[in-house]
């Protein structure tokens, strides 16, 4: 009878127990049950999204695909972006969203039909994208492609950009600029540009003068008078071991140095034509290139069939940027090589003769040498 009385306590103590637990299990479920993201509008907005991709409304579809990442983080939503995105035509944003959705765990919205079909996806844009980086001498200097800063020297790794010729400038303090053309390779290859930047001048050279010199701090001349140079003859003559003296006169008045015309900046122009020329027409042959691969892929996927496949679309909208490439490169240089040929020439009618007075010399043969006198 004694131990009744504890058998009872211990009943009571069990029951509260279970009673906790029970209560803390029904506030988890609940928890829970609010934060666990609902796939019901996920889903219909991902219908809705594939009927105007379909449709050839790639940028409707995108918005309601995004909306769709936004309401759980689904991968098949982000797989969904990174289809219209290449539809678009942005390639790089096609990879990055196709990419992260085939690495991420399969969520409940992802039918097994999808899953090729992204992988597909995803080979396609990656032809279309290649990886960058820059290295240099100048830690810091900041480095844009097309106008937009994509990052500083040194790059801590390759970034992924569009393939296509690129126009590289890169900056930094105390130095002067850089630009160049920059051909990006596709299918995920790296170019790696090695940048070297010049520093800046300090101060500018500051004209010096002092009693012994002119005003460009060369020695000055004295004038009028004769002096004699000792130099060695270049020119095969029956002498003795003694050297030829070479008599120089010198007018008594300044002599200055005549301008050379316009004919070096004409020279200037034309090369820098000729190598715009040079570029256009290689940017032409670039463009035949690729309309010519895009065409293939057009033929390929039996696109006339099938106009409303993503790769389809993408294909045509490169081959016409091709396209454009090509004639413009073509015509670009076309005209930039004629006028090289017409600026060479004008540049060569405009180059001055030298003048007959300015400098007048004389070689006159001896027993010991050819002697010349001269004025200059």
């Amino acid at each position: 009878m004694g131990a009744y009385p504890r058998r009872v306590m211990l009943s009571a103590r069990f029951q509260r127990t279970l009673f906790s637990s029970l209560f803390v299990l029904a506030v988890t479920a609940s928890a829970h049950a609010q934060s666990a993201p609902s796939t019901a509008p996920a889903a219909a907005l991902i219908t809705e999204g594939r009927a105007l991709l379909s449709q050839g409304q790639a940028q409707e579809a995108l918005a309601r695909f995004s909306r769709a990442y936004e309401l759980g983080r689904f991968a098949t939503a982000r797989a969904h972006m990174g289809v219209a995105e290449g539809a678009l035509g942005h390639p790089v944003e096609a990879e990055r969203f196709l990419r992260e959705a085939l690495e991420a765990p399969t969520d409940a919205l992802m039918q097994p039909a999808w899953v090729e079909r992204f992988r597909e996806n995803l080979r396609v844009a990656q032809r279309s994208v290649g990886q960058f980086t820059a290295r240099g001498n100048v830690d810091g200097a900041r480095v844009f492609l097309n106008g937009r800063e994509v990052g500083v020297l040194p790059f801590a790794a390759p970034i992924r950009v569009r393939a296509e010729t690129v126009r590289m400038r890169v900056t930094a303090e105390g130095y002067y600029p850089l630009e160049r053309d920059v051909i990006i390779g596709g299918e995920l290859a790296i170019t790696t540009e090695n940048i070297e930047l010049n520093r800046t001048a300090s101060e500018p050279a500051r004209a010096t003068s002092n009693a012994s010199g002119n005003s460009n701090g060369l020695p000055r001349m004295d004038d009028g008078g004769e002096r004699t140079v000792v130099r060695p003859v270049v020119a095969p003559v029956v002498t003795s071991a003694a050297p030829t003296v070479v008599i120089v006169h010198r007018d008594s008045g300044d002599a200055r140095v005549q301008p050379a015309g316009p004919s070096g900046a004409l020279v200037g122009a034309a090369v820098a034509t000729g190598i715009l020329g040079v570029l256009g027409i290689g940017a032409g042959a670039v463009g035949t290139g690729v309309a010519d691969y895009n065409n293939r892929e057009i033929l390929a996927a039996d696109c006339a069939r099938r106009p409303g496949v993503v790769e389809c679309t993408t294909a045509r909208q490169n081959a016409a940027l091709a396209e454009g490439f090509q004639i413009g490169g073509f015509v670009a240089g076309g005209v930039f090589a004629a006028a090289s040929i017409t600026l060479s020439v004008a540049a060569a009618r405009s180059a001055p003769s030298r003048a007959s007075g300015a400098r007048s010399w004389v070689c006159t043969p001896g027993a010991a040498g050819v002697t010349c006198a001269g004025r200059f």
